[in-house]
């Protein structure tokens, strides 16, 4: 599957079958693809919890705000990033930054390759982050960044589900400078000559 594929057929499911099974060797898989995402000064700070037992799922589910199908995914991915090394290399505001770019950067590539692998998830990022790291026994200097479910649809998600409107590209491409959406100035009002993105 093409990556631009990938991102246009990705959505977010909320109603998974539970007889149809995952193969966690596809998780592990896509950790190992996920080992070579940019990183600030090539040091790795995520750590990923894949939970598979049914109290801890649903000990989750209810730590995040009562979103009750995060019970009903096969795994679920908890990405936890520890910011330490990165706030010794470059200060605690760049440090921060850069671990949770680094998250985002994990989130979106993990989010990518599931797709591939035909599978389906959700990225949820609503949960109470103290209830996280008491369930799942996380230090407290490791930031809880996202859950991510894993699994496949039911025939209810596959029967109702419909790509989301997207933003057209002139709703937030800009060139130069903020707000401006000519690559080059116009040189008159209208013509073959205005090249811009849209109106």
């Amino acid at each position: 599957m093409k990556v631009t594929d990938a991102i246009e057929k990705r959505v977010s499911v909320r109603h998974y079958d539970p007889n149809l099974k995952v193969n966690v060797d596809k998780i592990l898989d896509v950790f190992d693809s996920v080992r070579h995402i940019p990183v600030a000064g090539n040091v790795f700070n995520l750590k990923f919890i894949v939970i598979s037992e049914q109290a801890v799922k649903d000990a989750i589910a209810e730590a995040a705000l009562q979103q009750s199908f995060l019970s009903d995914a096969q795994f679920l991915i908890v990405i936890c990033s520890n910011p330490d090394s990165c706030v010794l290399r470059y200060g605690e505001e760049l440090g921060q930054k850069y671990a949770r770019q680094q998250a985002g950067a994990a989130i979106q590539s993990i989010l990518l390759l599931l797709t591939e692998k035909r599978l389906d998830s959700c990225w949820v990022g609503a949960f109470d982050e103290e209830k996280m790291r008491r369930i799942l026994y996380i230090p407290d200097n490791v930031n809880v960044e996202a859950i991510i479910t894993v699994g496949k649809r039911s025939a209810v998600e596959t029967a109702g589900k419909s790509q989301t409107r997207k933003p057209t590209v002139e709703a937030f491409a800009f060139f130069n400078k903020w707000g401006n959406v000519y690559l080059v100035p116009p040189k008159r009002p209208t013509g073959d000559y205005e090249l811009f993105i849209g109106r």
